[in-house]
């Protein structure tokens, strides 16, 4: 603590000491920490010393790792310039978030752009001058804000001290760039549910087929009949947008679209095989209907913009850019992505795309203000909260859910008080449809989802809701979706009743988008008045929170009684000092009793202190005046807090001031029954602030916003006094309420209709339905299965199929019928197609099978998980695998350190184990020739348990060695082996390119080796990557060259491998073998034992080479070339039964099969003289003829040269007559 608080003294004194306080800090070229603004606060960030991002027209952006390791700025800044020099592009720093895993959510890119906030009068070119700066933009949607570009990678760092010295500079931030997350009746194809189709737009229209419930749509079909979207631009803001696709052409505008990831501005296509997430969203907001083919958009005729932005990691000036181009033409913008979805943090837009929203919601669609869709991210599953996405929290965002098609919330899908509405969209849990769309190469998925689908899906619904009325504000569109939608899965506990009659759910927002009432609605609208705010701030406040309790801290905003606004927006401001963010909760309780949960405890956020604005659309409609209450607790014990200030601020219109008390305006008669649900809303003139309501029947209450609600349980007829009062007095009058008897209610059946079972493991399924039934019934049910007076089937079924099941729920009101569809599957069917290998049969034992999950997996659908095993237990999943082959998978472990284990065993043998907790990997393995037992093994040693205490498995793949080989690193061209006993796994965790690499066997013994090798040809150079960490002076990754070593590393860097290294080595002319050998000399462990090897590139250099290699240059396809298998001496690729060589020497093709005779023969009188020749060309051949007259002892002699005609060196061998047979060999060899 001490440290802490000296630095933080040094951090105070040097704000005031200005230009002091640089001295006391080390140059930028000397550190390798920094702390810059990110996601709305400053963070700490430590450079990448061993990696760049290049960008390049060709290429676009990558990262790269160094040749070398720097040690701080100014060595970086070196290493990106010479690479700068070497490719041609442009080459810059890469930072990482400081003490958090490197990984996407966490790299920085340093752009050269710095932004500055200026003063009035600020000179910005006589500034860019005196720093050198080689661009001045003001951008027009942030006044006082202007970013200059600087020349060198780094300088946004080097000279952020100079900048901040600049008179009328008030601050100087360097722009990071980041890589934001993806969030996944025409005649059209697919529109309709064909059996045959694999898929079809449920999400436009819900019929109920395979599976689904009918309605749980965007009930646009009938909106089509007037408007299809005709004269709105939406801008796909995304990863590109494929415009030649046939189903978006028509649509798309190729003139005002643009491209911010790649030197190709104009155009938005981006790379067809990573791309496809804006393709898949064009496609879902807009995209061609009723043109015979394929899919429709929900605004068929809409124009569709594509603004290519998160291709690649962008800043926040390129943000704000993006998020108001051409916002005179374009009308809404549709963004399915943000910040990572993993409920670790708060993270916030920029400054410049704060700027940009505001900005935009004033002027652009000519002051109605633009329209931003966003998606509320899809963290859901693992507690994150779209209020913590400072993109989907923003007030000038419209944040859309997701919903399955049961009308229930997808399961990935984040709740969120700023949550508008919801629409439809695939489930990551099992059983539901996916959303199909657009995907790239002129294709279709029937698998896009996510939030990410949701959105668009929104988006033209909002570009119909414009067309039917163009003079719509921003607001007004708000306003209009939150009100027209449906109240979808209606028995959810969070529904509630705002004080303006607005039925709100933080997972649901308003409910359903629904199209036709939007659209009816908007054709009768008056726009909102203009936009006012009320603002409370309550700052230099300690209260200590209380440790481990829900009660917390209060704090009462009181908007006084002669303030008349009708609330919009609602926001506030906390900031907290705590030891562990992740404890705290946080609600905001309107006067009229609603309740917007803004922050909710969460285990996975671990951060420090609180300083976030959240916003919430809970309190739509209802009146400012009165008390606003404030709660933040924590909720959990070990870490303690301090609330230092909230600020709460009401968006808004003002309301008339009232001239009379209110008079009471609701009908003055209403009716009921008996235990049924009864609402009635007290309405009045005059702007009332409080209602009272007396003479109530037993079952009903009274809200503060004046709703009569309950369940009655009294029958008769009631007299009850209304009241309604403002601050010149109350009006009364009384109505009269009728309650009559019970009503017949007979069950309805509310639970799922589809369900999985597994052959031979128990089952269960709990029928449910609404108003308490006294029996249930099941038939039809699969062998092994009963059902009991509760209405649970259970049992362990003991035979397959799909099975309906009549089932039936009863009480003294009647009986509710309907079909369960029953999967009956066997384990083995189930389990591979979870792992997406149908091809192979799996069994699973131990003392818990391994089971079904869909709460993690790799490929976004499903996975296998070992069972909830205990102490000294295991699960083990195996299968048969015929070899050679290699089997990859993906796994996940959460398990205990040093205690319990995932172990891969190939007949018993056990290739590879780990333990401790990591994020998906992938692992692939060798299996020799024949069949072989693989067995996945989780086991539990020790009595401790660890977070979910398991593992996961999925994408099980069964490929060729020689693919595997040469994909893994990136080399298919030429022909691999592993000859050791012991093969090489493929692995992820450290790799050059970013997707995989081979590791050396992990379990390897003292003075044994483990080699990969390839037979090449001649001339060439030789290029790889590699690492290691092994006993310093012991074990060795060596490279060699026919057996002789040209280099060799080892040692580790604390325990860990040294930093990857590029090795560069030429290969003679002639057939030789690359070998890369990990050995193990010493009986010592030390590091990680093992070495890793990437990118091995191998290019033949033979148009310079000698005559053999000048010949095979011409002949051979050059991804052959360098392979000795194709090119060597010895081959026969055509299969003649020629060898390369003898075609080469006596002629011929290579490739084609042929026969030649390279002798002529002449008896003479007392000789045979055999004739032969070779073209002059050919110097690096020597032919030797050799004389033998038994096929064993050979002779050796020497050709007789004769003469030199038509390009060739003919020679003569001569033979005396003798006894006996004489056998002629002509060898030809290649000089070495």
């Amino acid at each position: 603590m001490l440290h802490r608080h000296l630095f933080f003294f040094f951090a105070i004194w040097a704000v005031f000491a200005g230009g002091v306080a640089s001295a006391q800090q080390a140059p930028a070229e000397t550190r390798s920490r920094f702390e810059i603004h990110d996601g709305g606060r400053k963070r700490g960030f430590e450079l990448a010393l061993d990696e760049v991002t290049e960008k390049s027209a060709a290429k676009g952006e990558k990262g790269a790792k160094t040749s070398r390791k720097g040690k701080n700025l100014g060595e970086m800044r070196q290493i990106a310039r010479e690479a700068e020099a070497a490719s041609g592009g442009k080459v810059d720093i890469v930072l990482y978030e400081e003490g958090k895993p490197r990984d996407e959510s966490t790299r920085r890119v340093l752009t050269r752009r710095v932004l500055l906030k200026v003063a009035a009068g600020f000179d910005a070119q006589a500034a860019a001058a005196a720093v050198g700066a080689s661009k001045v933009e003001k951008p027009p949607y942030a006044p006082g804000h202007v970013l200059f570009t600087l020349p060198g990678a780094g300088d946004a760092l080097t000279k952020l001290d100079a900048l901040k010295a600049l008179p009328g500079v008030l601050s100087a931030e360097p722009q990071l760039a980041r890589i934001q997350k993806r969030r996944l009746i025409p005649n059209d194809t697919f529109f309709s549910y064909s059996a045959g189709n694999p898929g079809y737009q449920w999400h436009l229209r819900n019929t109920g087929q395979s599976p689904g419930v009918t309605g749980v749509d965007v009930n646009v079909t009938s909106v089509w009949d007037s408007y299809l979207g005709t004269g709105i631009r939406m801008g796909i803001v995304d990863d590109g947008l494929e415009v030649a696709h046939p189903d978006l052409s028509p649509n798309a505008d190729i003139v005002n679209d643009h491209d911010w990831n790649d030197a190709t501005p104009d155009d938005p296509t981006g790379n067809a095989s990573s791309d496809t997430h804006g393709t898949a969203c064009a496609g879902v907001a807009g995209a061609r209907g009723n043109n015979g083919t394929g899919v429709s958009g929900s605004a068929p005729m809409a124009t569709l913009v594509g603004l290519r932005l998160i291709a690649a990691a962008v800043s926040d000036a390129e943000e704000a850019e993006a998020l108001t181009w051409k916002n005179d033409i374009i009308h809404l913008y549709s963004n399915s992505w943000g910040p990572s979805d993993d409920g670790r943090d708060l993270r916030d837009a920029g400054p410049l795309v704060k700027q940009a929203l505001a900005s935009g919601a004033s002027i652009g669609r000519g002051g109605k203000g633009s329209i931003w869709l966003w998606a509320a991210g899809n963290g859901g599953d693992v507690q994150d909260n779209s209020n913590y996405d400072g993109y989907a929290n923003s007030i000038y965002t419209l944040s859309v859910a997701a919903l399955n098609d049961s009308g229930v919330r997808s399961a990935y899908s984040e709740p969120g008080a700023n949550v508008l509405v919801c629409s439809p969209s695939n489930d990551s849990a099992a059983g539901h449809r996916g959303i199909t769309t657009t995907t790239t190469n002129s294709s279709y998925t029937h698998s896009f989802g996510g939030t990410s689908s949701a959105t668009p899906l929104a988006a033209g619904v909002v570009a119909l809701l414009l067309q039917s009325n163009p003079n719509l504000g921003w607001r007004d569109v708000k306003e209009i979706l939150l009100r027209s939608a449906t109240k979808v899965n209606p028995t959810h506990a969070d529904w509630v009743n705002n004080g303006a009659g607005y039925h709100v759910n933080h997972e649901y927002g308003g409910g359903l988008i629904n199209a036709q009432a939007a659209v009816a609605m908007a054709s009768s609208w008056t726009n909102l008045g203009p936009q006012v705010t009320q603002q409370i701030a309550q700052t230099g406040l300690s209260l200590a929170l209380p440790d481990g309790n829900s009660t917390g801290v209060t704090r009462t905003f009181t908007i006084p009684g002669n303030v008349f606004m009708r609330v919009e927006h609602a926001t506030l401001h906390i900031a907290a000092t705590h030891g562990r963010r992740g404890d705290m909760n946080v609600t905001l309780t309107s006067p009229a009793g609603t309740v917007s949960k803004l922050f909710v405890a969460h285990s996975t956020d671990l951060n420090l202190n609180m300083d976030w604005t959240f916003s919430s659309i809970r309190h739509w409609g209802e009146s400012a005046a009165g008390n606003w209450t404030v709660t933040v607790s924590d909720l959990a014990t070990g870490n303690l807090g301090t609330l230092t200030s909230a600020t709460l601020t009401l968006y808004g219109t003002n309301t008339a001031a009232p001239t009379a008390p209110p008079v009471i305006s609701s009908s003055l008669s209403s009716s009921g029954n008996v235990e049924s649900a009864f609402s009635y809303q007290i309405t009045a003139t005059n702007n009332p602030q409080t209602f009272t309501a007396s003479g109530l029947p037993d079952g009903l209450s009274l809200s503060s916003s004046g709703l009569i609600q309950g369940t009655p349980t009294q029958q008769g007829t009631f007299n009850i006094t209304l009241g309604a009062t403002n601050f010149l007095g109350t009006g009364t009058d009384t109505l009269v309420l009728t309650i009559g008897p019970r009503l017949p209610t007979p069950p309805v059946i509310t639970s799922s209709l589809t369900a999985q079972a597994v052959l031979n493991v128990s089952f269960n399924y709990q029928i449910t339905a609404t108003n308490l039934p006294t029996g249930y019934a099941a038939t039809n049910l699969p062998a092994g299965l009963t059902v009991n007076s509760t209405g649970l089937i259970s049992g362990i079924p003991t035979a397959t199929g799909t099975f309906s099941v009549a089932l039936s729920a009863s009480n003294a009101d009647g009986t509710d019928s309907k079909t369960l569809q029953l999967t009956v599957n066997s384990a083995a069917s189930l389990i591979a197609q979870a792992v997406d290998n149908t091809q192979l049969v799996f069994t699973t034992g131990g003392n818990l099978p391994w089971t079904l999950s869909t709460s993690s997996n790799h490929d976004g659908v499903d996975s296998v998980e070992s069972g909830w095993i205990t102490h000294s237990q295991q699960s083990w999943l195996e299968t048969v695998v015929t070899g050679p082959a290699y089997i990859n998978f993906w796994f996940q472990l959460q398990s205990e350190l040093g205690g319990d284990y995932f172990r891969f065993t190939i007949d018993g043998e056990e290739l590879w184990y780990s333990e401790d907790t990591h994020l998906w990997r992938l692992l692939g393995f060798y299996v020799p020739p024949g069949q072989h037992t693989v067995r996945w093994n989780y086991t539990k040693n020790e009595s401790i348990n660890y977070g979910y205490d398991g593992m996961w498995l999925d994408q099980i793949e069964v490929q060729g060695v020689q693919q595997l080989i040469g994909n893994t690193i990136d080399n298919p061209d030429l022909t691999w082996s592993m000859p050791s006993a012991q093969a090489w796994p493929l692995q992820n965790r450290r790799t050059i390119d970013g997707v995989d690499a081979f590791i050396s066997p992990i379990i390897l013994d003292h003075g044994r080796s483990s080699v990969i090798e390839t037979p090449v040809t001649g001339p060439g150079t030789v290029s790889f990557w590699w690492t290691v960490s092994s006993q310093a002076g012991g074990d060795f990754f060596r490279f060699e060259i026919d057996e002789t070593i040209q280099n060799q590393i080892s040692g580790h860097s604390n325990g860990n491998n040294i930093p990857w290294a590029q090795q560069t080595f030429n290969v003679p002319a002639g057939q030789h073998m690359l070998r890369w050998r990990y050995i193990k000399n010493e009986a010592v462990i030390d590091g990680l034992d093992a070495c890793w090897l990437d990118s091995i590139t191998y290019t033949p250099t033979f148009a310079s080479g000698p005559p053999y290699a000048q010949w095979l240059n011409g002949l051979f396809p050059t991804n052959q070339l360098g392979n000795a298998l194709h090119t060597g001496p010895d081959a026969d690729d055509d299969g003649d039964g020629r060898s390369n060589l003898h075609e080469y020497v006596f002629g011929g093709s290579p490739l084609v099969p042929d026969h030649v005779q390279p002798f002529t023969n002449q008896p003479q009188g007392t000789e045979m003289w055999i004739d032969y020749s070779i073209e002059t060309s050919k110097t690096d051949v020597i032919l030797t003829p050799s004389i033998s007259s038994d096929l064993t002892l050979w002779t050796d002699g020497v050709g007789e040269f004769v003469t030199q005609s038509g390009g060739r060196n003919h020679y003569r061998v001569r033979i005396p007559w003798s006894e006996g047979k004489k056998f002629l060999r002509l060898k030809g060899s290649l000089v070495p």
